[in-house]
């Protein structure tokens, strides 16, 4: 089990250590919006505060003659394929966590068991106590008729419309933390890469970098690159097998008069791409561009020549909060309550590696 401490608090609550530790303590100076959040936060990871501020784990004992309680996870926008992607391999562990500390056992339903929809509609009503969800835009009817008939929370990068708890990513500051921290670093001329315009997470991100730019401002639209939009995807998304490719990108942003420093692309993916097209051309990185993405799943990114700068998002986090989340409601305690909507936001963290270096004085555009 995880053992949270009061910085883990104040990260995800996005406030100070000192607020959390007011809060704490029942000071009167705190906002009363900052105290239940954060009061929220502390109930849900069962975060126990000791005299000598120090903090103690807890699992929930399973009663004696209690039957094990059974959650499912419905997946309905991913494949079985995604069960060998770093990405859901850190859902997963967040989930898998929670169950473990609750005592709870787990029934996993993937998009492409839809088809039998009544059959699993049935299974889950007979045999769980609660739905856990993987986040999509448009939730399949059957997961409508689940979520109203049983306690139910969701997890994933984006909220969505429908009635019940939802723990999210905080994309918008993840784009905006990662630009800031690369003109803390000295670069003014940064641009953003997003490959897929139609994606609610990216245009998130972009949004972040956007609002960023134009408080230091620095913003030229020249900068902001972005694909060709398919259309909204529907249906069941499959994990990618290639990066995608950006030759015509790296080529316009070296041939301007006045070229970026650094390059922001929507996500670790997309970034990956990015530098391998670089590599292809010639173009040296971070001496011609650092590089930076977001979200950090697996290792891949840290041993990737040059290791790639990025936002680490708590995927795994996420997902445990929804699921402890779920836990509470099925336990009747906490304060989320059925078929009522909430969106707790998570944020990320700004890893520096070797694609981003220190933008020189001298070579500062004004």
């Amino acid at each position: 089990m995880m053992n949270y401490s009061i910085r883990d608090i104040a990260k995800m609550a996005g406030v100070s250590v000192g607020t959390v530790s007011r809060v704490l303590n029942n000071a009167d100076n705190v906002d009363e919006t900052i105290r239940t959040r954060t009061l929220e936060i502390i109930r849900s990871v069962n975060y126990k505060h000791t005299s000598r501020g120090r903090r103690t784990g807890s699992i929930c004992p399973l009663p004696a003659g209690q039957k094990t309680r059974t959650l499912a996870l419905l997946s309905p926008g991913m494949s079985s394929e995604w069960k060998n992607n770093e990405l859901w391999a850190s859902y997963f562990s967040g989930i898998e966590q929670a169950c473990q500390e609750r005592h709870y056992q787990l029934m996993i339903y993937m998009a492409d068991a839809a088809e039998r929809e009544e059959e699993i509609l049935k299974d889950v009503l007979r045999k769980s106590d609660g739905v856990l969800v993987k986040l999509e835009r448009n939730f399949p009817e059957y997961v409508k008729k689940l979520i109203a008939r049983l306690p139910a929370a969701g997890f994933g990068a984006c909220p969505c419309g429908e009635p019940l708890p939802q723990v999210v990513l905080n994309n918008t500051l993840a784009g905006k933390s990662i630009t800031e921290k690369l003109i803390g670093l000295g670069h003014r001329r940064i641009a953003f890469l997003n490959h897929v315009p139609c994606n609610s997470i990216f245009i998130e991100r972009s949004s972040g970098y956007l609002e960023a730019m134009k408080a230091n401002g620095l913003f030229d639209p020249a900068l902001l690159l972005e694909k060709e939009c398919g259309g909204t995807s529907v249906g069941v998304v499959k994990p990618e097998a290639l990066p995608p490719r950006f030759v015509e990108e790296a080529r316009y942003l070296a041939a301007l008069p006045d070229p970026p420093s650094a390059v922001v692309v929507a996500n670790d993916w997309g970034a990956l791409g990015f530098m391998h097209t670089c590599a292809e051309m010639g173009i040296a990185i971070p001496e011609t561009f650092s590089i930076a993405g977001i979200d950090d799943t697996g290792n891949w990114a840290s041993f990737c020549v040059p290791s790639l700068s990025t936002v680490a998002m708590p995927f795994g986090e996420s997902a445990c909060f929804a699921a402890r989340i779920l836990c509470d409601m099925i336990e009747g305690i906490g304060t989320h309550r059925r078929n009522v909507p909430s969106i707790v936001y998570l944020p990320g963290e700004v890893k520096l590696r070797a694609s981003v270096q220190t933008k020189r004085k001298e070579g500062v555009a004004g």
